[in-house]
């Protein structure tokens, strides 16, 4: 483990100050939505999708603690640190993670899908990584488990009651991955797939923005248009005999 430690704080001989600067702006900007799913742990449900939990978490630990990356051990650090949030988040897919599934049945599994789902995730890491498939920061798996993400958020702003869903969370993803698409469209010109991945986070984080604010529009339209009744029965002038 101790491994990762080695070399320089920071890598300046491979990555200049503007490469430096968005990568960590795009991961100190994830923050802000660790900072919001965990609190709202404690209004009893999951905002993050549990699958993408469970793919952060495993990838956070194996380049966090395991693989080092060659940025220097500054960024290793904040790996770690994402993986240590990334705990408190765990626990709520334990616990709060089956309200996602509406097949009640499936729900009872809960407990062994969990586990199922960290050990798909971290064998597939494994094996890429392996195979030298992955990029030096593992921004090849990152954005894999970042594109799920970003389509299971747009699914649960389909489908989930607005008020689980947080716009703060929303932006600073999209804010956070972003910084870290310009480090990736300044480092890897020659890396086609990694860039689509990018490319594609970027619209849907978009999408799922403009589906929330379209949501919320909706609904405040609908709660005008409920206490207007209201209003004019208040307001009328009594007719009398």
């Amino acid at each position: 483990m101790w491994d990762v430690f080695q070399g320089p704080f920071l890598n300046t001989e491979t990555y200049d100050a503007a490469q430096l600067a968005w990568y960590f702006a795009g991961w100190l900007l994830w923050v802000p939505v660790y900072v919001v799913v965990i609190a709202r742990l404690r209004n009893g449900y999951l905002e993050i999708p549990a699958i993408a939990a469970c793919g952060n978490i495993t990838w956070e630990f194996l380049w966090g603690w395991i693989y080092p990356q060659d940025m220097g051990w500054g960024l290793q650090l904040i790996y770690m640190g994402a993986f240590l949030m990334d705990l408190a988040i765990l626990w709520g897919v334990f616990r709060y993670g089956r309200l996602q599934v509406d097949n009640l049945e499936a729900r009872r599994y809960w407990p062994l899908i969990v586990p199922t789902m960290l050990t798909v995730w971290t064998v597939y890491y494994i094996g890429f990584i392996e195979q030298g498939y992955d990029l030096p920061l593992g921004s090849m798996t990152a954005y894999t488990v970042n594109l799920v993400m970003s389509l299971a958020y747009l699914w649960f702003g389909l489908t989930k009651p607005l008020h689980h869903l947080s716009m703060i969370a929303a932006v600073f993803k999209f804010l956070g991955t972003g910084g870290v698409t310009v480090f990736v469209f300044m480092t890897y010109t020659d890396q086609p797939l990694v860039l689509a991945l990018a490319a594609m986070v970027t619209v849907l984080d978009i999408s799922y923005i403009l589906l929330l604010l379209v949501r919320r529009s909706i609904e405040r339209s609908a709660d005008e248009h409920v206490s207007e009744p209201a209003n004019v029965v208040e307001n009328a002038v009594p007719v009398t005999a």
